[in-house]
């Protein structure tokens, strides 16, 4: 291997002043990576808290709270603890609307109220 020449020496002396802030982004985006690597799927108050010395970013904000419009079969059936056999029933009967996209079957969240408040009250 050859040893380092005038030019490169001389290139080493006249450093540029970004070369250390690239380092400090580069040493972040290792360290997010670890972390990434090490808790896959954790929500970040399950990581441990540690401090590398840069500015902490700042959690992202929740998405606002908001209701469904419609619903998939499986989702109807584990809202109202019915079977699936008890959801078709009420499809076929025209009890229960129930709409299709593609080759989903959707069931709108109006039409699932209006099913459940018709439904006899027991005391």
């Amino acid at each position: 291997m050859r040893g380092l020449g005038e030019f490169q020496i001389s290139q080493m002396k006249q450093q540029d002043s970004r070369v250390p802030q690239l380092f400090i982004y580069l040493r972040g985006a290792m360290d997010l990576l670890e972390q990434i690597t090490l808790y896959p799927y954790s929500a970040p108050e399950e990581r441990p808290n540690q401090d590398s010395g840069a500015a902490a970013h700042s959690a992202l904000p929740e998405p606002p709270d908001c209701k469904k419009l419609a619903y998939t079969i499986n989702e109807v059936r584990v809202l109202v603890s019915v079977g699936r056999s008890t959801i078709y029933k009420a499809i076929n009967d025209k009890n229960l609307r129930a709409v299709k996209h593609g080759s989903r079957t959707l069931i709108l969240a109006k039409d699932l109220r209006t099913w459940i408040d018709a439904w006899p009250s027991r005391y």
